[in-house]
């Protein structure tokens, strides 16, 4: 087995109790790539959409690349005037044949509208009254009701919804995790409610793929 030479930037960070090491070969495996690599002018989306032209559209690009037994690792990209890597999604494992709870959703568009009604909102809204302005709510998903975008680590957290976190890991088990969650869900909030607000569709393209740098 080849060595493998330790960098000024190895170092070991602890979640969840697991040791990750952070050099250039363990931020490979987990997508993390410098910013360079996260754009990619005049970027058409997988449903063929553009953003050249006047911003009338905000959309959204989770490209899902680790796929382990129980849990779905994604890339998440906004791209307004250009495409720009925003954070990481986790999401439930892929199934054929859908399992309640147990299952990501299709790769598909999916118009965004905010759901003011229901207990996730309530929480949210006490959660963080200064922003939140109501759930974010993926369209017309088959066979899928309420799917939201919000805060989690695992897929223990989510119910077919998709998780965001600024931080990708890998549990011992092969399963996929995010951290720091909550500062990547505002930062996406924020961006999805001021396209909204200025009377701007978001659209979420959902895509599978097997590269890790996309």
């Amino acid at each position: 087995m080849r060595a493998v030479r330790r960098t000024s930037d190895d170092r070991a960070d602890r979640w969840c109790g697991t040791v990750v090491r952070s050099g250039r070969w363990a931020r490979r495996a987990l997508g993390l790539v410098p910013e360079v690599a996260c754009y990619r002018s005049g970027y058409t989306s997988p449903s063929g959409a553009t953003n050249e032209g006047a911003r009338l559209m905000l959309n959204i690009e989770i490209a899902r690349y680790g796929f382990g037994i129980d849990s779905t690792l994604g890339r998440l990209y906004v791209s307004a005037d250009e495409r720009e890597f925003e954070c990481f999604t986790i999401e439930d494992e892929r199934r054929l044949v859908k399992v309640q709870g147990e299952t990501c959703i299709p790769p598909g568009t999916y118009l965004v509208k905010l759901r003011t009604e229901g207990g996730m909102h309530a929480s949210y809204t006490n959660r963080f009254p200064e922003w939140h302005k109501g759930m974010i709510w993926l369209q017309d998903v088959p066979d899928f009701q309420w799917v939201y975008v919000h805060i989690g680590n695992t897929d223990d957290d989510t119910k077919g919804c998709i998780l965001v976190g600024q931080v990708p890991l890998v549990m011992p088990d092969g399963e996929f995790t995010v951290g720091r969650s909550i500062p990547a869900y505002e930062a996406l909030y924020r961006k999805v409610t001021a396209a909204l607000d200025a009377g701007e569709q978001v659209v979420v393209h959902v895509h599978d793929t097997t590269e890790a740098f996309v």
